[in-house]
């Protein structure tokens, strides 16, 4: 697929490569950030003549006796940065040490990495990563992404007047950049190019500008002499199960999965909208389901307490009408327990772990931006917030412990009125339940409640099916 360009300059001379000089290539109307990324649908200059002596000093003449092409290595300054968010691909898999030599040929370094796919097993890009040694240092040092589609989440901003030259390597155009962002000590650097179609985009920091050109330079030729034929490797994934739909709560209820666990008994007054959604992501382990019940407040209590707080204001302030109050739910997911769940579990004798009287809440403080809070030592927080109960020691009580009084700040006028809080926000009073419960084989139940009393809680969770309760009673 690629053997074309490595067969045509072997055959050349080393005297004859060091006459091949490179082009300084306009590509006009974009941003190097944009450059750099969407090289593979811009337009590849030509090849253009230059003296040996422009040729970059760091560059390897051979390695392993190979020709090494040097870069031109761009250095634009940084103007600003931006944070790019973007859906993922259907579904991800771990790509093997082996699968990695075979794709990436000419590269000896100790690699991870994920590839990506379309639903239909249509291979899309891997991500290559090469761990830094130091543990303490956060991510990748170099990271190599080879495909098509490439995303990021981060990106350095130049000044829209750059235009960045390009290098040839073995005749592919190359983008290859050095940026100092101006703090931390560290070099970033970034080359984009393509072959036969497929993108590569590599990225790797140093402090060392000379180290970090002459690997970037390495890494480069190295992509460009292995080519793309070894990419087939990733070829004929095999498909996991992937579902991603909306069912009727009938359908819930005779889910093969957690048809069991969908409760039978709803309150009066909360209504389901719009049956269940259903989630099955095989390659990551997700299998979920989600419902919801939705009611009103007593309005009649809400504007008394607006009427009350509108009594003391001499401004403008918002209609009642017009005030979002939210409204009370219950929102129920069957799921089967991932291991990070497992810190959440804890024993139902051990109240310092849930029990929110013991750690009571501060008063609501109208003159003070901080809302009442309550002093939970760092160790409990994550269970305080949701514990895990095992199925067979859940209680009747252990619920209503777990109904908490929490403060809402309500929107009452518009912000500019005052800088004191109490002409802007007003309390309101609302019950919060929120716990886990988990089975024997492992399905967990999470439950999320407000404006809901702990008995219509427990009502429900004893009404699911028959075959899964292990439910106690009262304690």
């Amino acid at each position: 697929m690629f053997s074309k360009h490595i067969a045509k300059y072997t055959k050349i001379s080393l005297a004859v490569i060091l006459t091949i000089v490179f082009t300084v290539a306009l590509i006009t109307g974009c941003s190097a950030c944009d450059c750099l990324d969407d090289v593979a649908t811009n337009e590849q200059p030509e090849m253009d003549l230059q003296t040996s002596e422009q040729i970059n000093e760091h560059a390897h003449e051979q390695v392993n006796g190979q020709t090494m092409y040097p870069l031109i290595f761009n250095n634009p300054e940084v103007t600003g940065s931006m944070e790019i968010s973007f859906e993922s691909h259907d579904f991800f898999l771990e790509a093997t040490a082996e699968q990695l030599r075979i794709a990436l040929p000419t590269l000896d370094f100790d690699m991870l990495g994920t590839v990506s796919y379309n639903s239909d097993g249509t291979f899309v890009n891997v991500n290559a990563r090469v761990p830094d040694p130091n543990p303490y240092v956060f991510g990748a040092r170099i990271s190599i992404w080879v495909g098509e589609d490439f995303r990021i989440t981060s990106e350095f901003i130049f000044d829209d007047d750059f235009v960045p030259e390009y290098s040839y390597v073995y005749e592919i155009p190359v983008i290859a950049l050095m940026v100092d962002e101006g703090w931390g000590g560290e070099l970033f650097f970034r080359a984009s190019f393509e072959i036969d179609g497929v993108q590569f985009h590599i990225r790797l920091s140093k402090e060392d500008s000379d180290a970090g050109q002459m690997l970037l330079t390495e890494i480069v030729n190295n992509l460009i002499i292995g080519g793309t034929d070894g990419l087939v490797v990733f070829d004929n994934p095999i498909i996991p199960e992937l579902r991603s739909e909306s069912i009727t709560y009938e359908e819930a209820l005779n889910d093969a999965d957690f048809g069991g666990f969908v409760p039978t008994y709803v309150p009066d007054g909360f209504i389901n909208q719009s049956g269940a959604h259903r989630w099955v992501q095989g390659h990551i382990d997700v299998n979920t389901m989600f419902l919801e019940w939705q009611s009103s407040f007593d309005y009649d209590y809400l504007y008394e307490i607006y009427a009350e707080w509108v009594e003391a204001r001499t401004y403008d302030v918002f209609a009642f009408d017009d005030i979002f109050w939210g409204w009370p739910s219950v929102r129920w997911t069957v799921t089967d327990i991932d291991e990070r769940d497992f810190e959440r579990i804890v024993s139902a004798d051990d109240y310092r772990l849930f029990d929110w009287s013991l750690y009571p809440q501060s008063e609501w403080q109208d003159d003070d931006w901080n809302l009442p809070r309550r002093d939970i030592p760092w160790e409990y927080f994550a269970t305080m917030h949701d514990p895990i109960f095992r199925a067979d020691e859940i209680t009747l009580d252990i619920v209503r412990i777990r109904e908490e009084m929490r403060y809402i700040p309500i929107h009452g006028a518009d912000g500019a009125i005052s800088e004191n809080p109490a002409d802007i926000l007003f309390p309101l009073l609302r019950n919060y339940i929120m716990f886990g419960v988990l089975f024997d084989d492992g399905v967990l139940i999470n439950i999320s409640a407000e404006g809901m009393t702990y008995e219509q809680i427990w009502e429900m969770l004893t009404s699911i099916g028959e075959n899964t309760v292990l439910i106690r009673g009262y304690r």
